[in-house]
């Protein structure tokens, strides 16, 4: 009878000891996904940053802005960043958004004032064709801030486990302290960013 006591004493220990280590190995695992969830928190944050960053950026150029080198060489000193957290295509457009910015800013130098009817035709024609420059870059730049949306619309997504209801409210709490800023961001269950109409 002893023996058969601590048979089941012997019992009951090992099967103590799966049971914390299984609830060890849950809580590392559930510590985990927490960690990631952080990080994917933390990626949308710095995307979304140089997201808004950019959309301002295109409207600064779009208001006829006084040249300032000094603000073009700002957004591409904060666009770095994009290397990192976005793909080489969407890095690459930044900086072709920034460019365009520059030659508008250039060209709205050139054409400041129209030159005097008395000078030679071929200034006169250079300047209509500086003036033809400078619309063609406006016109490019219009409709960027659409195509920057759609750039970025990967890279605007939280990935969210399937299993985590807990995740998917922080998102939205996290989301829906954001509306006070300038955009709304509103986020359907697979964590795809939807644009207002």
């Amino acid at each position: 009878m002893i023996e058969s006591i601590n048979n089941n004493i012997e019992i009951w220990k090992l099967c103590s000891t799966v049971v914390l280590a299984l609830l060890a190995g849950l809580i590392a695992w559930r510590q985990s996904q927490t960690a990631r969830t952080k990080l994917a928190f933390d990626l949308f944050e710095r995307t979304e940053k140089l997201y808004l960053i950019s959309d301002a950026f295109i409207d600064w150029a779009l208001r006829n802005p006084p040249f300032d080198d000094d603000e073009i060489e700002k957004f591409k000193n904060e666009i770095r960043a994009a290397k990192w957290l976005t793909d080489k295509s969407t890095f690459n457009y930044l900086h072709q958004v920034a460019d365009t910015a520059s030659g508008i800013m250039f060209m709205q130098v050139l054409t400041a004032t129209p030159p005097d009817p008395a000078l030679p035709e071929h200034d006169q024609n250079e300047y209509k064709s500086r003036c033809v420059r400078l619309t063609e870059l406006k016109n490019w730049l219009a409709p960027q801030k659409y195509v920057l949306s759609l750039q970025f619309e990967p890279f605007l997504r939280i990935r969210r486990p399937w299993y985590s209801v807990f995740t998917t409210y922080v998102a939205k709490v996290r989301l829906n302290r954001r509306t006070k800023q300038r955009m709304v961001r509103v986020v359907d269950m697979q964590g795809r960013l939807i644009k207002p109409n």
